[in-house]
């Protein structure tokens, strides 16, 4: 739970002036989202890395992440949850729960991999500092007082392939909600698998190995035997 509250808090940004460099950083960064965002077939590899301090370089917490999507199928797992929309039914699992939360799917469904809102976040900070490490890296360095205290980008200059997301919070959110702003935590994201050709297999976006449909009900298959089905145990 505390690694989703983490990752929300990339969103949370307040406005302040900017002050940029030279280089089109909103146009930048707009790539680097839309390399990933506008792929209609993608499959990711992610490593989410949470540090109790800034100065730290042993992470308190680790989860990786897989992500797959195909049109409008899609996959998620991170930690204990997963979640799929296949071509007729949503599903979020969660193995820590043992629940299962099954609907009928729509087509305003919530993607697995949001638009990041660039010019919201560059208006955000106080100045942005571009530096191309070499023919394979730069970055972008994004400098703010208000809920971070600095973001680091890192993507491949030519194709705009992500490869990291550094964070500096400033305080960090509790499971209600509040703010402790004695802890300045830093989480790293890392890139580990970035495939817009991928090959999935038939079963990448079956529901049926979570569940089957017998006549009005939802059963669930045998790896999923005890767990809840929309808040109802099935026997």
């Amino acid at each position: 739970m505390r690694l989703f509250i983490h990752i929300v808090c990339l969103l949370g940004i307040l406005s302040a002036p900017c002050q940029l460099m030279a280089q089109d950083a909103a146009a930048d960064l707009q790539k680097v989202n839309d390399y990933v965002n506008k792929s209609k077939i993608l499959s990711l590899e992610l490593e989410y890395r949470v540090f109790a301090s800034w100065e730290s370089t042993k992470p308190v917490e680790v989860s990786l992440s897989t992500i797959k999507k195909r049109g409008d199928e899609s996959y998620l797992s991170l930690s204990h949850l997963e979640m799929l929309q296949a071509t007729n039914y949503s599903v979020a699992v969660n193995t820590q729960s043992k629940s299962m939360q099954i609907a009928s799917k729509q087509k305003s469904e919530t993607p697995v991999q949001k638009d990041m809102d660039y010019k919201a976040l560059l208006a955000s900070c106080k100045s942005v500092i571009y530096k191309r490490v070499s023919d394979e890296k730069a970055t972008y360095t994004l400098n703010a007082e208000v809920g971070y205290k600095k973001t680091i980008i890192a993507f491949h200059p030519k194709t705009f392939r992500p490869i990291s997301a550094e964070v500096h919070y400033l305080g960090t959110m509790k499971d209600d909600g509040t703010m402790d702003e004695s802890q300045n935590k830093k989480m790293i994201i890392l890139y580990n698998r970035v495939d817009r050709q991928p090959l999935f297999g038939k079963s990448d976006f079956d529901y049926s190995k979570f569940f089957t449909v017998v006549g009005q009900k939802y059963l669930p298959t045998a790896n999923y035997k005890g767990y809840t089905i929309n808040g109802k145990l099935i026997n």
